[in-house]
């Protein structure tokens, strides 16, 4: 199994972005890397993922059933997905549809990085999918901006209810299972020289992350307390993967 060490050298790229409290959210790099390898990408179909799907791979069984339980309106309809989402030049609902939309973004990929680790590890494949994932991450952060900007009283809407704090974090927490335990088994795969590629593309990741758990933190009073019990299960993996920025942010204990 190749080493994780060489993501050490790395690690202060994302210290470089979250010491900023309004990073970058297209690093130069990956944006450059992510179109030399969208060629050979298909796009996600985003709107392929069935809200009521339980299927959420990397996502322990409790943590994915209060994500369910957390989205179900009882009205299938009146449950956000990406297509319900305005663009961004207009003012975003709130945050659990902004983390709808990205988990909704996130799985067809995650499903397609897994997908390719068991067949065949094809490395720019991988390094463009994982581009996908930081560009769905950053382009949320936008929209929480604008949100933190032009504040409401349905902030934590979702359908016709207002979600709890506890719900919220079964959203984040399942948001942070699907990216986190896709880039682990990534990095566990592809052979060290191939690590030279991914291992920016996974800190520039883990910086975007952290970004964004931190302006959510920011918006929603105590949910960091309440997200920390339901990811302790990603404390190894976050710390092999040497993402020491997104442990920071969540305050959990190595």
């Amino acid at each position: 199994m190749p080493s994780f060490r060489i993501i050490s050298l790395l690690a202060t790229i994302a210290c470089a972005v979250f010491s900023n409290a309004a990073p970058t959210t297209t690093p130069a790099e990956v944006s450059n890397l992510g179109n030399a390898a969208g060629s050979t990408l298909a796009v996600a179909n985003t709107r392929s993922f069935d809200r009521r799907d339980t299927d959420l791979p990397g996502v322990p069984d409790d943590i994915a059933q209060g994500y369910k339980n957390a989205v179900s309106t009882g009205d299938v309809a009146a449950t956000p997905s990406t297509q319900d989402v305005k663009p961004r030049d207009e003012q975003a609902q709130s945050i659990p549809i902004i983390l709808v939309s990205v988990t909704n973004q996130i799985i067809p990929v995650v499903r397609q990085i897994r997908a390719i680790v068991v067949v065949d590890v094809q490395i720019d494949v991988l390094a463009g999918l994982i581009v996908q994932i930081h560009d769905i991450v950053a382009g949320a952060i936008v929209d929480i901006r604008v949100l933190a900007a032009n504040p409401t009283v349905g902030v934590l809407a979702l359908g016709a209810r207002i979600l709890s704090i506890q719900e919220v974090a079964y959203i984040v927490a399942t948001i942070l299972y699907l990216i986190f335990t896709a880039l682990e088994i990534v990095v566990r795969t592809v052979a060290v020289v191939q690590l030279q590629v991914v291992a920016p593309l996974v800190i520039s990741v883990g910086g975007v992350v952290a970004s964004l758990l931190f302006q959510v933190f920011l918006l929603v009073g105590g949910l960091s307390v309440v997200v920390v019990p339901l990811v302790t299960g990603l404390v190894a993996t976050l710390v092999a993967l040497d993402l020491n920025v997104v442990v920071h942010v969540l305050g959990l204990s190595t």
